[in-house]
């Protein structure tokens, strides 16, 4: 718990990085009629990765994602497609501080490192594109972040 009782994920520091921009509360079918995939990872945040592709997997665990025309899929796929960074092969999308912010290596204002937090990012947009019938805009093989996976004595290592 940070200061005044409140979690790491909710201390001002993260607050600043979760705060909601505009209201994003509507039904699927408005989503569907306006390709409007922009999710919150928490109740009122901002837009992020997290939320969208949560909610990607939970249409598919519920059946619904096959509600989804291939239009809607396909601006889903570039939803998350605005945000890889091809030198590192990361998602460095929205409200996640630059690398080299503070909030990086102050514990009460995260609780993941920055490569970590985007392993999890790849490891989750990988399956979530996929479900989708999509793929990474560039190839995660040639990130000097993500490559790294494909390097077997860094993965012995690891």
């Amino acid at each position: 718990m940070g200061g005044g009782g409140l979690s790491a994920v909710t201390s001002a520091e993260a607050a600043r990085f979760v705060a909601a921009s505009a209201p994003r509360v509507k039904p699927l079918s408005e989503r569907l009629a306006d390709n409007d995939w922009a999710f919150a990872s928490t109740p009122g945040g901002g837009e992020s990765l997290e939320g969208a592709h949560s909610a990607v997997e939970a249409l598919y665990l519920l059946g619904e994602l096959g509600r989804l025309s291939a239009a809607n899929r396909r601006a889903w796929v570039d939803y998350f497609n605005r945000y890889p960074d091809e030198a590192t092969g990361y998602y460095l999308g929205p409200y996640v501080p630059p690398c080299a912010h503070a909030a990086w290596r102050d514990p009460a204002a995260c609780t993941h490192p920055w490569d970590h937090m985007h392993d999890h990012l790849v490891s989750c947009l990988c399956p979530t594109l996929m479900l989708l019938g999509g793929r990474s805009r560039f190839p995660l093989s040639r990130g000097s972040q993500t490559g790294r996976f494909l390097d077997r004595a860094y993965l012995e290592a690891f």
